[in-house]
């Protein structure tokens, strides 16, 4: 059972074939390349680990490692998956040398049984409102006649809200997020489970992914990342401020935190 483990879905013998696209890729930094290439040279024997990669590289920073793990995958030359165990998420990482198709993502998934990062709650939760419906008066019915099928409708509705607000709460208790945060979502949930944009696995990804921005052990005085209660309060006073609905919830947070950063090293060199 693979447990946060790096695979190469392509591997040559004996030797690495780099293809140009990659050496020459105009989106893709030094490091991002010379990243991608380093994972092509392990064997297929190698047991990696995401984390692992972090302290490879005695020159490179944490951060530096990180920006370019994200550039891999925002080009598709890296596929993050995660599936279900239990109460937690097992997170597994295919990389390429040339970038994933569509194709390839969906035998990934199914072979591994997990869904690629990212999606949405529910189904349900990931509708987006129809625009520009009309209600035909031929279709408006007597309330009077249909009183007793409104109650039960309405009782039904009363049932399934209740459910998904349980479900709901069960998966912010499993997520690997600040208590903080969730116990704001907890408080939030009645609200929040008829949402149809609110993205809790976009941000339990962000907080666990971007680990250039957030660093739980960090202090007032790490400059660079924010700290467990520094991001609870970005995420808490963004959802307050921003206007629903959300559907770029990935890249919303990443504004908001940096912006957080940026007030975070403006306090610190007034204080000096």
């Amino acid at each position: 059972m693979s447990k946060g483990n790096i695979k190469n879905y392509a591997k040559d013998k004996g030797f690495e074939i780099i293809p140009r696209g990659l050496l020459q890729h105009p989106r893709l930094s030094l490091q991002a390349i010379g990243l991608l290439c380093n994972l092509q040279s392990y064997p297929e024997t190698w047991n990696l680990n995401k984390t692992e990669v972090y302290t490879r590289f005695p020159k490179n920073k944490k951060t530096s490692v990180a920006n370019a793990w994200e550039e891999l995958v925002e080009e598709k030359y890296i596929i993050q998956l995660r599936r279900r165990e239990g109460k937690k998420w097992d997170y597994i990482y295919y990389f390429n040398l040339t970038p994933f198709t569509n194709v390839e993502v969906q035998e990934l998934e199914n072979k591994e049984s997990a869904k690629a990062m990212s999606f949405r709650f529910s189904e349900a939760q990931n509708e987006k409102p129809k625009m520009g419906s009309t209600k035909s008066a031929d279709n408006r019915i007597n309330i009077k006649d249909n009183t007793h099928k409104d109650n039960i409708h309405k009782n039904n509705t009363q049932d399934q809200n209740h459910n998904q607000e349980d479900q709901l709460k069960d998966y912010i208790e499993s997520t690997n997020l600040p208590m903080g945060l969730k116990k704001y979502f907890f408080d939030q949930v009645k609200v929040l489970v008829n949402d149809p944009t609110f993205d809790i696995q976009s941000i339990e990804y962000f907080y666990n992914t971007y680990v250039q921005l957030i660093d739980s052990k960090c202090t007032r005085d790490d400059i660079d990342t924010l700290n467990d209660t520094e991001f609870t309060h970005t995420v808490r006073k963004m959802f307050k401020k921003v206007d629903r609905p959300i559907y770029k919830m990935e890249s919303l947070l990443k504004e908001w935190v940096l912006s957080a950063i940026h007030y975070k090293k403006e306090n610190f060199f007034d204080r000096n």
